[in-house]
């Protein structure tokens, strides 16, 4: 009885793997077993699994960035960042995460509002609030707020906790808006100044995708 062959027996007539890798695409190895070689095949999506730490279960980085956007000038809502969320990018069974920081550039005189907007075009007229009113108070020693929202997603409506406080680590009401995601959609980061004197921006925002 003839011995299972090694892959590498045949190996110089293979024809070399070409692009990405790919779920459906078989790795072929041989374990060594009592004694004996035992040929097998590793999947591309067990690799793709184990690079990503688990089937699916990690989130996806939307976005994000590090440096100051674009500050408020006199006391309008202003649009410090947005971010391209492109049409199809959201499921039916999904979590968005969305991470802010309010920053207090200029002024201490008064009151600093961030909320969060989406809308199908990068720009403020017709957008959707999506959050409270986060506040910063003035004449204090209040130069930044963290914000973080989680919103589930079922295809068709985000839901959120409404409160005003800077986290959901806590109970409060809820919010629950539309979102179409066969459209594109931005995500709208915004400050307002309560004084002329004062300067509010965003300098951090990071965006991630469960699903």
């Amino acid at each position: 009885m003839s011995l299972p062959k090694w892959w590498g027996d045949w190996r110089q007539n293979l024809t070399p793997h070409t692009g990405d890798l790919q779920p459906t695409d078989l790795i072929e190895c041989t374990q060594i077993v009592a004694g004996q070689p035992v040929n097998t095949a590793i999947t591309g999506q067990q690799i793709i699994d184990a690079a990503s730490g688990g089937g699916g279960s990690n989130p996806t980085l939307l976005g994000f960035s590090g440096i100051l956007g674009t500050g408020t000038t006199g006391t309008t809502v202003n649009v410090c960042h947005s971010l391209l969320i492109p049409a199809g990018t959201l499921g039916t069974n999904n979590i968005m995460q969305v991470v802010f920081r309010m920053y207090r550039q200029n002024g201490n005189a008064g009151q600093l509002y961030g909320r969060l907007y989406f809308n199908t075009v990068n720009s403020l007229p017709g957008a959707t609030l999506i959050s409270s009113i986060y506040t910063m108070n003035g004449a204090s020693n209040q130069y930044v707020g963290y914000t973080e929202r989680n919103y589930s997603y079922n295809g068709i409506t985000l839901r959120t906790m409404s409160g005003t406080t800077y986290s959901e680590y806590t109970t409060g009401p809820i919010m629950a808006v539309n979102m179409n995601r066969n459209l594109d959609n931005y995500l709208l980061f915004t400050m307002q100044a309560q004084n002329l004197a004062d300067t509010g921006n965003i300098d951090i925002y990071k965006v991630f995708l469960y699903e």
